[in-house]
């Protein structure tokens, strides 16, 4: 059957999306949670002066090397499948309410408010619990306030002072390098409403085979110095962005694509060969996208009779200053330990906490907010039947 059968068998939804958000951001929680314990390399650094390697020569050497070169398709997924999903659920709205102003509402509802509230409690209330410095000079220090433009997008990794003696020092929250990229999807995505090419199934097919081939002939020749990878635990923010445009095209064109488990092990083979081997990833970006989204149309009904909310957003959000804040109180107290040891004791608190605070924010925060987005499409209704309703 084709991708729009299957669609339709489930209702018109994506079943298995809900676990696969849950799976994909505790596996991020756990990866960052590592590297917390781990620590970075201090010999790379971010623009804004945060350490952010993953101490990337350690994970190829040492007891763990055969494990993580095993694991690594798996690992630098993670983030991608985020987008191939987010990009398939999306464009799936966009193509039900074509209206602009309707989408862009619905995505600053689902986003903003979350993103918000974290960027304030890391500033306002972690910040001035753990920071080296006067709280006065920390609130007068202009990264303080260049910190606060995360929630609009303007992404900034430290805070004055905090975190600087952890063993992955100053970063607050690397999970938020992935906003401008997320941003830059959904510029993108209205983009292509505005212009009713979203649409057309013919431009969207020819376009993404010519954005396929033109990504693998730069890979081969490297004329741009485009770079697929940052480092061996993640795509870059243009690959991420290529893989949510893939997540748009498969639902566009659902009707002419199959539903197939051959071609899914066929898929999920070259793509973890491709990560394998370094070769070819735009190619094993476009299995991964038909991977992920073949898993999103599978059914969990045990999971999501379980768990009713969505807390995969917080989990992402909070989950690394909060490995870093109890990697703060506790590194004195687990210095002398093995780095397996310590990892066996605090990913459970990492994650337990983590998933206290997803769940806070969405009872508080998120759900609350999408109430609004509901609130929204009936006002928009009822403005937009309304003249049609006056006429004689």
């Amino acid at each position: 059957m084709s991708l729009a059968e299957r669609l339709a068998l489930n209702g018109g939804i994506s079943p298995g999306y809900h676990l696969m958000r849950h799976v994909l951001s505790i596996a991020v929680l756990m990866m960052h949670g590592f590297f917390v314990i781990k620590g970075s390399d201090p010999a790379v650094i971010m623009p804004d002066g945060a350490s952010a390697a993953f101490a990337k020569a350690g994970l190829y050497s040492g007891a763990g090397a055969g494990f993580f070169r095993f694991a690594q398709p798996v690992v630098m997924s993670l983030v991608a499948s985020f987008f191939v999903l987010s990009g398939f659920l999306v464009s799936g709205s966009a193509c039900r309410n074509r209206d602009v102003g309707t989408f862009l509402f619905n995505r600053i509802a689902r986003i903003v408010p979350a993103l918000a509230s974290e960027v304030m409690l890391s500033a306002l209330v972690l910040g001035p619990l753990v920071t080296s410095m006067p709280v006065r000079d920390y609130l007068a220090d202009p990264q303080f306030l260049r910190y606060l433009g995360n929630a609009l997008g303007f992404v900034t990794f430290t805070l004055p002072g905090v975190f600087t003696t952890n063993p992955w020092p100053d970063l607050v929250n690397a999970s938020l390098w992935t906003l401008p990229a997320e941003f830059y999807c959904y510029a993108i995505l209205i983009a292509l409403m505005s212009s009713g090419f979203l649409y057309k199934d013919r431009v969207i097919l020819v376009s993404i085979l010519v954005v396929v081939a033109l990504l693998c002939a730069e890979e081969s020749v490297h004329v741009l110095g485009w770079q697929a990878r940052t480092d061996a635990t993640h795509f870059s923010a243009w690959f991420i962005v290529y893989e949510f445009m893939l997540g748009v095209a498969f639902r566009v064109l659902s009707r002419k694509v199959p539903y197939s488990s051959t071609l899914f092990v066929v898929s999920a083979s070259i793509y973890c060969l491709g990560v394998t081997l370094g070769w070819m990833d735009p190619l094993a970006g476009l299995c991964l996208a038909y991977c992920t989204i073949y898993v999103g149309e599978m059914k969990f009904g045990t999971f999501d009779r379980l768990v009713r909310s969505d807390l995969s957003y917080g989990i992402y959000l909070y989950a690394f200053p909060i490995s870093q804040m109890f990697m703060f109180v506790l590194k004195d107290a687990v210095g002398g330990l093995g780095t397996g040891v310590k990892a066996a004791m605090l990913l459970p608190l990492f994650a337990i906490a983590t998933i206290l605070f997803a769940y806070l924010s969405w009872i508080g925060i998120e759900r609350p907010a999408l109430r609004l987005k509901s609130a929204f499409a009936r006002g928009w209704r009822t403005k937009s039947v309304a003249p049609a309703m006056q006429r004689p």
